[in-house]
């Protein structure tokens, strides 16, 4: 499939019906639902009936006389990867304007579609090649072109984490969140800067690995950016990380690339493995 103009204007209903047509259980990141007010005045056959002419109407299915409803290929194609996904990447990203844009990736072989809500219930289906993916997520976080804050890669309890974000955006306590990094051991001046970025960042971004199981979906792994006066720091935690640890890594911005391409392969489950040429910035 041709990817570079491929997409699907949805609304989440229209997203959920479809689902439905190809058998597939539940979508994540789509909300279908309307207001209980609204939904309590409908009658079910004759939103069914809305929503297959709406469909129709963009060209999604063609509707029979006999009732029988046919699912446009390329509709269907891109449905089949977010209905059934191998891995789905749920992303966050948060610009100087505080505003937050969100998205979801989801891959099923070496097709993967893009998920990303506009207005409302009203969604944008597009495809794209999976080696693709890193390169959009990288776009949306927009890291500018700082080098690599002061430390090196170390892992740290998630906990302390969280006391170090809880110091510095509750508290407003930088000097205390530098000193619960020293506490565990970090050297001053990476103390400092993690506890600067987190204070006051510049722009952030986050993703986080989904599995999908029987239950809807499996967190396999998280990937969180910072980016602040002095760099980015990118907190990391992989299947293979260990429990309770985050790996805190200092990233310059033209290393980010590598680390999103990097976390990217490590969820592929075709058995693919990153090129040799990323290194893990480990």
């Amino acid at each position: 499939m041709h990817t570079e103009t491929v997409d699907l204007d949805l609304s989440g209903r229209e997203a959920f019906y479809l689902c439905g047509l190809l058998q597939g259980v539940r979508l994540l990141d789509i909300d279908p639902s309307v207001s209980p007010a609204a939904q309590m005045e409908q009658d079910e056959s004759l939103v069914r009936r809305e929503i297959e002419l709406s469909l129709r109407d963009k060209g999604y299915i063609t509707l029979a006389e006999d009732g029988i409803v046919a699912v446009d290929v390329t509709a269907a194609a891109l449905m089949s990867v977010v209905a059934f996904p191998h891995v789905t990447f749920g992303i966050v990203g948060v610009g100087t304007g505080g505003d937050a844009n969100r998205v979801a990736y989801h891959l099923q072989d070496t097709l993967a579609v893009e998920v990303h809500r506009e207005t409302g219930t009203s969604y944008r289906l597009t495809a794209l090649e999976r080696k693709d993916i890193a390169r959009h997520i990288h776009d949306r976080w927009a890291p500018g072109d700082l080098g690599a804050p002061p430390g090196e890669h170390r892992p740290l309890p998630e906990r302390v984490l969280q006391t170090v974000r809880w110091l510095a955006l509750q508290m407003r306590s930088e000097h205390d969140a530098r000193l619960a990094l020293e506490g565990v051991g970090l050297p001053a001046a990476m103390a400092a800067s993690i506890a600067r970025t987190v204070a006051r960042p510049r722009n952030s971004g986050g993703m986080i690995a989904i599995r999908p199981d029987a239950t809807g979906g499996e967190q396999a792994g998280e990937l969180a950016m910072l980016s602040g006066e002095d760099g980015t720091w990118l907190f990391r935690r992989l299947s293979t990380t260990q429990a309770g640890q985050v790996d805190v890594v200092p990233c310059a911005a033209p290393d980010l690339m590598l680390a999103l391409r990097h976390f990217v392969g490590h969820y592929c489950l075709n058995g693919e493995q990153p090129s040799s040429d990323v290194p893990d910035l480990s």
